[in-house]
């Protein structure tokens, strides 16, 4: 009796707070399913940027397009891991498409409107069936652009726009051989549709919240301006299994048995000394390759020698001097032991290799000059010997630098003096017919060049007429890209690529699906956030 006259008294009171329980629960529960919301949306926005894409494979060096077909192909193919356990289909790819993959700048044509940071994509057939979405392809000098772009620019279909993108080069441009003063390259193109956010009008491979700026264009329009051959950057993947966790760890296993040296940016080459050479088209064999090519010679009982070739402006001693020489740093007693465990071109002729450096006592570092810079200087031993060359850095450019040397040793033309095979293909330089043509990234004086030196290329081409130790050039030229451009292996057996890991000769996978998701989690818990200010209320 007391309980019911209780609750009537304070009806009104009890309703109030079961509405304020009520309001609470309501704001508390939206703040939660907002957050959710939120978080959700910023998920599938970063999924669908990424179409079908899981993984995508990229190198600092340009590689066959059917490299991605091969990737396929193998993927179907029986493996085994190191554990000898077989590799199920599950856990192979499904699906694979080469894309040349830049960034540029749009020029409508008639309104002049520009757009800079946009994502150039060169395509074939082959990507829109990677997507699964028909009837996207280009030809000729279509393109699709995303709607993002369109409104920039302002244009629609039958419009012409002229992008603008950067030559590629496989040589780094913050190095000596980078050719920095290329400009780029315009292609004109024609409108054929804006793509709406079904129609991959959105797609991107970098996680980002804000509107996308894309172009697509024929791959093979875009290999043939810039020069690339049949080449690609970039691999998209799809893979069979959502849930497998090291998908890039897979990838990477299985590039490795159908990649050619020409797809890790190698090549080799066979001297005349029944010995075999390790060179790379971006100039400079980085660290980890260097390491690889040298536990690949302990393996097979090779002797090994790295080499770095540079271009000096100047060699000096005194008033005299030679103009744009080769300049190379080796270890020029693994040099001689090679040589003369390979017959020429260390005893060419039945001259021995060069000798090991006079006693000479200096500070400076020491030097060998082969016999016709010998000649032409009129040097003897103990001559304090001065390079003169350019150094580039991001920060200061290119900078003209120099370094002394004592004179040592006297190289001799049979041999090391004379072996042109110790400079890499230098674009520019080493291809010239002679040293009035040279075109190399850095200026050149073309009046300081003698007949004398035109002669020595004549005979001699790109042979260094300078010999530093490998230490000392590294020092000097070294760079983070490597220090080392090319290696020395005895005896003619050839160099396997599936012998050199990919990741070695700068090949990366990333599994950009699980980037997507981890960038759309963020830092902030927009459920907790919510919750959170939901207090206020």
């Amino acid at each position: 009796m007391l309980t019911r006259a209780s609750l009537r008294f304070y009806a009104a009171t009890h309703v109030m707070v079961v509405l304020g329980v009520a309001v609470a629960v309501a704001v508390l529960a939206g703040a939660l399913l907002v957050g959710a919301s939120v978080r959700d949306s910023l998920k599938q926005i970063a999924l669908g940027r990424l179409g079908a894409t899981d993984v995508i494979v990229t190198s600092p060096t340009f590689f066959r397009t059917a490299l991605a077909d091969n990737l396929l192909t193998r993927s179907t193919q029986p493996q085994q891991t190191q554990l000898g356990a077989r590799v199920d289909a599950y856990r192979a790819l499904r699906s694979t498409a080469p894309v040349v993959v830049f960034g540029g700048a749009v020029v409508h044509d008639e309104s002049k409107r520009t757009a800079g940071q946009v994502m150039v994509y060169g395509i074939d057939e082959r990507f829109g069936r990677f997507h699964g979405v028909d009837g996207f392809s280009v030809t000729g000098r279509d393109a699709l652009i995303s709607a993002a772009l369109a409104q920039e620019v302002g244009a629609k279909s039958g419009d012409t726009l002229t992008l603008r993108v950067a030559k590629p080069t496989d040589i780094p441009l913050s190095t000596l051989q980078g050719r920095r003063e290329t400009t780029g390259e315009r292609v004109r193109v024609t409108v054929t549709r804006v793509l709406d956010d079904a129609a991959l009008g959105e797609f991107s491979l970098a996680p980002t919240q804000g509107p996308v700026f894309a172009i697509y264009v024929p791959m093979g329009r875009l290999q043939r301006d810039l020069g690339l051959g049949d080449r690609a950057n970039t691999i998209l993947l799809s893979m069979n299994d959502p849930a497998e966790s090291d998908r890039a760890k897979m990838v990477r296993e299985l590039i490795a048995p159908v990649a050619t040296l020409d797809d890790l940016g190698l090549r080799i080459r066979r001297t005349t000394a029944a010995a075999t050479l390790v060179e790379t088209r971006a100039g400079l064999l980085t660290d980890d390759l260097v390491a690889t090519i040298e536990d690949l010679a302990a393996r097979d009982r090779r002797m090994v020698v790295p080499a770095l070739t540079y271009v000096a402006n100047t060699i000096r001693i005194g008033n005299r001097e030679i103009p744009y020489s080769i300049v190379s740093a080796v270890d020029l007693d693994a040099y001689n032991r090679m040589a003369g465990s390979v017959g020429p071109p260390g005893n060419r002729n039945g001259s021995p290799p060069p000798a090991a450096a006079a006693p000479v006592f200096s500070s400076h570092a020491p030097i060998w000059l082969n016999e016709w810079a010998v000649a032409d200087l009129k040097a003897r031993i103990g001559d304090e010997v001065t390079l003169e060359y350019f150094l580039w850095s991001d920060a200061d450019g290119l900078a003209s630098s120099s370094a002394r040397f004592t004179l040592v040793g006297i190289a001799p033309m049979n041999g090391i003096g004379g072996d042109a095979t110790l400079t890499p293909d230098y674009p520019g330089i080493s291809d010239a017919a002679d040293m009035t043509s040279w075109d190399p990234p850095f200026p050149v004086e073309l009046k300081r060049i003698r007949k004398q030196d035109e002669d020595y290329w004549d005979r001699y081409r790109a042979a260094p007429k300078a010999i530093i130790s490998l230490a000392e050039g590294q020092r000097l030229w070294g760079s983070r890209y490597g220090r080392v451009s090319s290696m020395r292996l005895s005896g003619g057996q050839p160099v396997s690529a599936q012998s050199i890991a990919p990741a070695a000769a700068g090949f990366t996978a990333r599994a950009v699906r699980a980037e997507a998701l981890s960038a759309a989690q963020g830092t902030t818990d927009f459920g907790e956030y919510f919750l959170y200010f939901s207090f206020f209320l």
